[in-house]
């Protein structure tokens, strides 16, 4: 309704009661119901667009995520080349080993003298479980990195000690309460209490001249579903790896990841680099079986036709780098990681860590063949075994 249909509303139904209301009576009653009019309409507007905005983010839609970014792209690309090595391990189906690859992955580097720096992003608490021996008395600093309560000093207090097999690793722990402090913060950015891009939380403390003095390298299990924390990883991150099982469901999985991850990254962050997909679970040491081989091939024609052009490097299929279904992984599984328990799972890692050395840099891999990396010498004999492999 206009303000002239209400201004003509009450002064007829005025004349009609013959209440003998003055005309400047009339109009402030009627400027009074066009301002509650209009706070209506802006409230129904309001409230619609929060609806959308819950629908898009419940859906787990890319679409809720990829809005237009609060900060200068440029600057958040130039902070993440400047930075150290910050690589993502996701797929977008579970069961795929990718709280087993992080772990392992941590352990090869911590045993090659890197300070790195474990996130568990997954509301599942697995890779938790397998690096932490708990009483259930955790910091749960996950939930710290992502919620923006605290400082970066204070953040970093939130770390986890892991197995004493490790030297040098902290931990930022996981459980089902990363998964509450998800939904309260996105809650408070959707209605307008939270002004600053919740996606960037991580980057904020990543990029943070405390974390880069104190690691060399940040290694970040996200979800299996595109949540705010998978938002952040992707922000923060330099590298991505995609683990995946060679069969049918989840090779089409770890495409879907791809094809979102892309989508993240051309709107968010350019910078981040989708390094390709890791075979995982596979049956045999020396060669593929049938099955497998049909679904590298399946993948390998996907990636040509839907995303060649999508960034300056190619997505890569590291096939002589694979992981291989071994006992021995879930026999140790609580009690250590599988990396310090038996040697075929640490060589596995061992390549596996070398191929992305190579594809961190020149300046990373340099320091991996220093002799003083990290804040200790290297002890014992593997160090030297380490760096003759990636020669």
């Amino acid at each position: 309704m206009e303000l002239s249909e209400l201004f003509k509303l009450v002064a007829e139904g005025a004349r009609a009661v013959g209440s003998g209301i003055s005309s400047h009576t009339v109009e402030v009653v009627a400027w009074s119901f066009s301002a509650l009019l209009a706070m209506m309409r802006a409230y129904v507007y309001g409230r619609d667009k929060v609806l959308k905005k819950v629908k898009l983010f419940m859906m787990g839609d890319e679409g809720f995520w990829d809005k237009e970014p609060h900060r200068n792209i440029a600057h958040h690309i130039k902070s993440l080349r400047e930075g150290i090595p910050i690589l993502t391990i996701a797929n977008f189906k579970g069961g795929v080993g990718k709280s087993t690859m992080a772990a392992n992955l941590a352990a090869f580097f911590d045993d090659a003298g890197v300070r790195v720096l474990l996130i568990d992003f997954d509301y599942q608490g697995s890779l938790t479980d397998s690096v932490i021996k708990t009483d259930g008395n955790l910091k749960l600093g996950a939930v710290d990195l992502i919620d923006e309560k605290l400082s970066v000093e204070k953040v970093l207090d939130r770390i986890e000690k892991p197995v004493a097999d490790f030297r040098r690793l902290d931990v930022f722990a996981s459980s089902n309460s990363l998964s509450r402090a998800e939904n309260r913060t996105v809650f408070n950015w959707l209605v307008g209490e939270t002004k600053t891009d919740l996606r960037y939380n991580l980057h904020n403390v990543l990029s943070s001249k405390q974390t880069r003095d104190r690691y060399d390298l940040v290694i970040v299990d996200a979800p299996p579903r595109l949540m705010m924390a998978t938002v952040n990883a992707v922000c923060a991150s330099t590298h991505v790896l995609i683990p995946t099982i060679l069969d049918g469901i989840s090779s089409s999985a770890a495409l879907n990841t791809i094809d979102v991850l892309l989508k993240l990254k051309d709107r968010l962050s350019p910078g981040l680099r989708i390094l390709g997909i890791i075979p995982t679970f596979v049956y045999q040491k020396t060669n593929y079986k049938v099955r497998e081989l049909e679904n590298l091939a399946f993948l390998k024609q996907e990636i040509e036709l839907r995303f060649s052009n999508k960034q300056d490097l190619p997505i890569k299929i590291f096939e002589e780098q694979r992981i291989l279904r071994k006992e021995a992984i879930a026999n140790v599984a609580g009690d250590r990681v599988a990396y310090f328990a038996d040697p075929e799972i640490k060589n596995m890692y061992t390549q596996l860590g070398w191929a992305l050395v190579n594809e961190f840099g020149t300046d990373f891999k340099r320091k991996m063949q220093d002799e003083s990396f990290g804040p200790q010498a290297r002890v014992g004999t593997a160090p030297a075994n380490v760096i003759a492999l990636g020669r």
